[in-house]
């Protein structure tokens, strides 16, 4: 992506595969926002249904009444952060602000954080909190909470935000560089990871602006089973490599990475590839300290014996 912007405008991204039905709800989302000018970027990522009708009826109806700037980009299927990526390529807007295809934002989401940007031009993202949905319409749980201020790296791998909580400034996605278009779980995490490890100068908004709707159809995936392990994996590595570039210290941030490598071992024991799992428990007796060291170096002689349904009732106990 370029570091040349429209001063002011706002590029909310919207990567969406086969969901023509649920997409028009989350760009009406769009649309409701209180805030102007919006440059909204869809990425197609190679969708088999009728969502290119579906975008370009909606861009109809809202094209006579609204100076809503609509893009829409069609690529073949490669995953959500190609997607992500795509869309940052071509936009303009001097803020950034990433939205799953079936996720919401408020109202005042796109105002109330502009105007926390503009108020104070040290700061490089705001974000707020999010609240999940499920598929009945019921509220299963708010995320979303403040930065760690007496261990700041820890801040990094911690997992702060949903993905469409935070607005970025431009000049943030530039340094933090594109999505891993390698991974295909835990991309996002990941991506926050980077983004914190440029800038740890965010703002946190106590309130609900975003929605996250909770359902596994259409998402942009391209694996699944051990291939997301895997990912998740890589993810990890990749955070712990930031930890090292930053030459962080302290337990914490280290113990959060070693506590995912623990889960994902066991997942992958849930799998039957004992071989990943040992490797797993290994590298997150290695890294963690107390607690997570123990956990993982006791369960490393289990890796041989134990069946994988009991690790599936393990994974539960440790969530």
């Amino acid at each position: 992506m370029t570091e040349s912007f429209e001063q002011g405008w706002v590029s909310v991204i919207v990567p969406t595969y086969n969901r023509a039905d649920l997409l028009p709800q989350t760009l009406d989302s769009v649309a409701r926002q209180t805030y102007r000018p919006i440059e909204l970027v869809i990425v197609d990522d190679g969708s088999t249904d009728d969502t290119r009708a579906a975008v370009r009826a909606w861009s109809e109806h809202h094209a006579a009444d609204d100076p809503l700037i609509v893009r829409y980009l069609n690529q073949p299927n490669r995953g959500v952060s190609a997607a992500r990526n795509q869309g940052l390529r071509a936009s303009r807007g001097e803020y950034i602000q990433f939205l799953d295809s079936d996720d919401r934002l408020r109202p005042d989401k796109l105002a109330r954080h502009v105007d926390t940007l503009r108020a104070d031009e040290q700061i490089d993202y705001v974000y707020a909190q999010t609240v999940q949905i499920g598929s009945d319409g019921t509220v299963r749980a708010v995320s979303g909470r403040p930065m760690d201020d007496a261990v700041p790296s820890r801040n990094i791998p911690l997992n702060l935000w949903h993905t469409s909580s935070p607005l970025y400034r431009r000049r943030i996605c530039v340094q933090a560089g594109p999505w891993d278009e390698e991974l295909c779980m835990s991309e996002d995490w990941e991506y926050a990871a980077r983004i914190k490890a440029v800038s740890l100068k965010g703002r946190f908004v106590p309130d609900v602006l975003s929605e996250y709707i909770m359902h596994r159809r259409g998402q942009i995936v391209k694996h699944k089973n051990l291939q997301t392990i895997y990912s998740r994996n890589r993810a990890i590595h990749q955070v712990m490599d930031i930890l090292v570039n930053k030459d962080v210290k302290e337990s914490a941030a280290w113990d959060l990475c070693s506590r995912a490598l623990v889960v994902n071992a066991i997942q992958a024991g849930m799998h039957g590839d004992r071989g990943l799992m040992r490797n797993t428990l290994l590298e997150a007796g290695r890294r963690g300290y107390t607690r997570t060291r123990g956990t993982a170096l006791a369960m490393w002689p289990a890796s041989f014996i134990v069946p994988p349904m009991v690790f599936k009732w393990l994974l539960n106990r440790i969530r």
